[in-house]
């Protein structure tokens, strides 16, 4: 297939087998290519108006032929029926510049190409490239080569049967009914020789049944490199291919292969290889609509879909109360909120599995012995652990059953025949329940949960001394008592709320408990403790024998949270239910705003990518209760967008769907950051300027703030912030704002900084237009452009002096057609108010040499050395390595200064002392320099990263690739907290 080599190669393709909740694997790497049936113009649409404005769903269109009905959702025959639904995955991209190779450059070269701008090659070792796999006996690595290329690396044990080691890659796009061929370049490096083929696999829309299987000629392996080829044509309903290379035989001695270059493309002949370009991503979204429209007399079919990106789903996603969300996310077996309104009788499982619970009343009780309905209170005190939970909202039910304990009221969760009694006898579980206990303590027991048979010979339950206010749990089987035992020594009856809990091994030997922040006791037997409970009671609330209605130990106090568990709960997920209940999200009370957006995205249960602020995890960093989602179960609540929004609010940040449906939140601090523009728009093409058909400017008051009213979320206590000049120039424009943060100098600053930035106009940009097909030079630049990303726009009017204009793209939008026709029009906000001062990273250069594991070093003055003595730059009291010596070398290593030698202004040296140091590639650590370094060797000052430990964790956060200046430089606000 011959391309323009001045246009990028364009890819759209559903892929039907997967949509937002499938999680990542081979079904969401299998793609259906549709370019071929692309008709009239595609449109994608990404971003805000402005910056003080609310990300909105990205979109996109597509015309697609549809003569023979595939995209029908009623058309059973349609080969890619029944998954014409909404909601599957499509995606737009441009591979520039262009090549026959369909697969990413990382799977083509072993990860030795990266598959982003300015991205760096994969660590070698364990690490594979996305979307390539091996089978689950097989092991593939990436490993280096003496030539241009790595190489993927299996090794062979002995009698290894046929397919014994795999390697497959997926995310390329198959077009049915074409033939595709694939290649790769393999041999052995030790061992025996060994006979390999290369095969592609063609999948179904289930995302798993085979529809085809071709394989090329076996080849016997030697020494030398040797092309292993295949061809093969996709069936009419294949969802996407995989290309295989896998051994045929099955030597009794070990070998080890290694292979490389990779290629799959279009035809039945195959090309010299080709290292792929990078595909970028146009858009990223899910088809929403599947329109029919059938013209020339219903001869002619098409079908334009309408896309939309994550947020177009997570929007219809509606989050309840953060505890609530927390556990259904852990996948319950049951979950009855209790938060019914006043006077209901019957309690709703949230999770659909069982049905209604109902009120038990034993022979003397009354149905006002349990009341739904009531408000969440707490006699606490603040400090105490059973303080007013955050992460619940009520209501919730209230027992006031007789003290004496001869009478009780219950609520039943086996009301129905439907409904097991108690929880599993042949698998591991977990109960666990929110409980609130009045100060005044009763002179009788009570049982918060218990489960019997009918005769009582066989139960459970969680038990306490009213009068101690001690919890206990007891198991009887076949009329013995197993167990019974303290759940904690002190007394809940402290009239606040607590979570307890009980999880039972999957043999039945081993029973934990656990109360509030974490496990207090594990018991263990030598054989099953687990009750068989046929018939009788699951009660909250106290123990009632059914037939009898003899009641014992009715409960007095508040009840929510009702919950079961299919297996051992672990202490990190106690831990997360705990925290979401009683703070109302991560965190223990002091989260950032990044951790609540993480919370915000695992509540939802979105299992697709995502990606915080790793660097900075968001400025607010003593995120408030989630108190804008508190909802009980049959309110509508948040959506997910939404309160993704409110977050974004508080930290003066964004967030959006990346152009590779990658849900990302940024930090305010991402655009402080920012000093180089990714993109120069001009008329100076010599000087790297790309030249735009239209930009059109706007200076108005549209976008004025002087009079800043910011809420703090959890009071509602307004700060306010005024600007008096600006008020009498343009009048009072005001600004509100709800800020969740326990900051109060945050609200002050928050406030501070929108009025500053907002008192004046200032010019902004509210569209510029590049046709690509005039300026086709342009295309990897305006296809690496990302939401936020920096760029300058140059005006140089006939009779006046030449303007730059810096700003930030806030909206990105594409207009493609099907005859070599493109247009990116982008909509750019001022950068101007951002960047209130930009200090550069401290940077020091070794005056004398070291030698491997010295413990101080002498460096060279810094350049404020005349003024300023050495110690009111670094403090030499760094907790971790935060300085990093011979960057970009292999001597590179992480260092700690622990002690600083004072100086006086004027000094020509600065001797330190050094701590803990870890080589940035093997992460060897020990306290002394791992490496000796010579004189004139740089340290630098790494940003603060307090977290960042190894190579990998910091590559990513660098932008361009490996230039550690450009993010080690830092816009530091002179206002606090903005």
């Amino acid at each position: 297939m011959v391309q323009n080599p001045q246009w990028p190669v364009i890819d759209e393709a559903i892929s039907f087998p997967s949509g937002p909740n499938t999680p990542p694997g081979l079904a969401t790497d299998l793609w259906c290519s549709v370019i071929g049936r692309t008709e009239g113009a595609t449109t994608s649409d990404r971003g805000r108006l402005y910056e003080l404005d609310q990300v909105q769903t990205g979109e996109s269109t597509v015309m697609l032929r549809n003569t023979d009905g595939a995209f029908d959702p009623d058309n059973a025959s349609s080969p890619f029926w029944p998954q014409v639904i909404p909601y599957r995955a499509h995606r737009r991209r441009a591979q520039y510049p262009p090549t026959v190779n369909l697969l990413l450059p990382s799977q083509a070269t072993s990860g030795l190409a990266p598959d982003t701008p300015g991205g760096s090659p994969l660590a070698l070792g364990a690490t594979l490239p996305p979307s390539v796999y091996t089978n689950a006996g097989g092991f593939a690595t990436t490993v280096a080569d003496t030539g241009s290329y790595n190489d993927y690396q299996l090794a062979f044990p002995a009698s290894p049967g046929v397919h014994g080691r795999e390697i497959f890659l997926g995310a390329w796009s198959a077009t049915p009914g074409q033939a595709h061929t694939g290649q790769v370049r393999a041999r052995f490096t030790a061992g025996v020789a060994i006979q390999m083929q290369l095969s592609i696999q063609w999948i179904g829309v289930d995302g798993h049944t085979q529809v085809g299987f071709t394989s090329g000629a076996a080849v016997t392996l030697t020494g030398a490199d040797q092309t292993l080829t295949v061809t093969s044509t996709a069936p009419a309903n294949t969802a996407g291919g995989v290309l295989i290379l896998w051994n045929t035989t099955s030597p009794a001695s070990t070998s080890t292969v290694r292979a490389s270059q990779f290629q799959i493309e279009l035809g039945s002949t195959p090309s010299a290889y080709a290292q792929p370009s990078i595909w970028f991503p146009l858009i990223t979204d899910f088809v929403l609509e599947w329109p029919q429209t059938w013209l020339d007399n219903g001869n002619y079919g098409v079908s334009s879909l309408r896309c939309v990106d994550a947020f177009g789903y997570l929007s219809q996603r509606n989050l309840k109360s953060p505890a609530y969300m927390e556990l259904l996310a852990l996948g319950p077996s049951f979950f009855y909120p209790l938060d019914e309104a006043t006077d209901t009788v019957v309690f709703a499982d949230l999770t659909a599995n069982r049905p209604n619970a109902g009120v038990l009343l034993s022979a003397a009780a009354n149905p006002a012995q349990v009341t739904a309905g009531s408000s969440l209170q707490s006699t606490a005190s603040r400090a105490a652990s059973g303080f007013l939970p955050q992460g619940i909202g009520g209501p919730v039910v209230t027992f006031s059953n007789d003290p004496a304990g001869l009478s009780a009221a219950t609520i039943n969760m086996a009301a129905s025949a439907q409904a097991p009694v108690g929880p599993p006898t042949g698998a591991a579980w977990t109960r666990l329940f929110a409980f609130r206990m009045p100060a005044a303590p009763s002179t009788n027991d009570f049982a918060l949960w218990f489960a019997s048979d009918q005769p009582g010979l066989n139960a459970i339950g969680i038990t306490t001394g009213f009068a101690s206010g001690v919890l206990a749990v007891t198991v009887a089987k076949n009329g013995s008592v197993v167990l019974s035992n303290f759940i904690t020594a002190t007394s809940m009856a402290d009239g606040g709320w607590h979570l307890v809990g009980i999880s039972m091994s999957s043999d039945g030997k081993s029973l934990t408990t656990w109360l509030d922040s974490g496990p207090t006791n594990t018991y263990t037997t030598a054989s099953d403790m687990r009750p068989v409970l046929t018939g009788g009671a699951d009660l909250l609330g106290g123990e009632v024998l059914l037939g009898s209605g003899t009641a014992y130990n009715g409960f007095i106090g508040d009840l929510a949270l009702a919950a079961e568990l299919p297996y051992a709960i672990t202490n990190a997920q106690w831990t997360a239910i705990y925290s979401a209940f009683r703070y109302g999200g991560s965190g223990r009370g002091v989260a950032s705003s990044g951790t609540r957006y993480q919370d915000i995205l695992r509540w939802a249960q979105w299992v697709g990518p995502q990606s915080e602020d790793t660097w900075t995890t968001g400025e607010t960093n003593a995120y408030g209760p989630a108190v804008d989602l508190l909802a009980a179960a049959a309110d509508q609540g948040t959506d997910v967008v939404t309160a993704g929004q409110n977050v974004v609010t508080t930290e003066n940040g964004n967030h959006f769907v990346a152009k590779d449906g990658t849900v990302t939140f940024k930090a305010r601090r991402a655009r402080y950051n920012l000093t180089v523009p990714a993109a120069t728009f001009g008329e100076n093409t010599a000087g790297g300027e790309i030249p735009y058909t239209t930009a059109s400017f706007g200076y108005d008051v549209t976008r004025l703030g002087n009079d800043a009213s910011i809420n703090q979320t959890s009071t509602g206590v307004p700060t306010r912030v005024i600007d008096q000049p600006s008020i009498t120039t343009y009048g009072d424009v005001q600004l509100q704002r709800d800020v969740n943060t326990l900051d109060g100098n945050e609200l002050f600053d928050a406030a501070t900084f929108l009025v500053d930035r907002y008192r004046n106009p200032a010019q902004r940009l509210q569209t510029i237009s590049i046709d690509l097909a005039a300026n086709p030079a342009a295309w990897p630049t305006l296809l690496a452009l990302e939401l936020g990303s920096l760029a300058q726009v140059m005006r140089r009017p006939p009779n006046a002096p030449a303007l730059s204009f810096l700003g930030f793209v806030e909206k990105i939008t594409w207009n493609m057609t099907d005859q070599v026709g493109a247009v990116c029009s982008l909509e750019i906000s001022s950068a101007t108010g951002l960047q209130y001062e930009v200090a550069g990273s401290t940077r020091m250069t070794l005056k004398n040499a070291v030698t491997a594991a010295a413990t101080s070093m002498t460096c060279n003055p810094l350049a404020d050395a005349a003024t300023n003595p050495i110690q009111a730059n670094i403090s030499g009291s760094d907790g971790y390595a935060t300085w990093v010596i011979d960057w970009g070398t292999a001597n590179a290593e992480y260092v700690q200064i622990n002690a600083v030698t004072p100086n006086s202004p004027g000094y020509t040296s600065a001797v330190f002392g050094i701590g803990l140091c870890t080589d940035v590639v093997t992460l060897a650590t020990g306290t002394g320099f791992r490496h000796a370094h010579a004189i004139g060797a740089t340290l630098q000052d790494i940003g603060g990263a307090a977290n960042i430990y190894t190579l990998a964790q910091l590559t990513p956060l660098l932008t361009p690739a490996n230039q550690l200046d450009a993010h080690a430089t830092l816009g530091v606000s002179t206002i606090l907290g903005y």
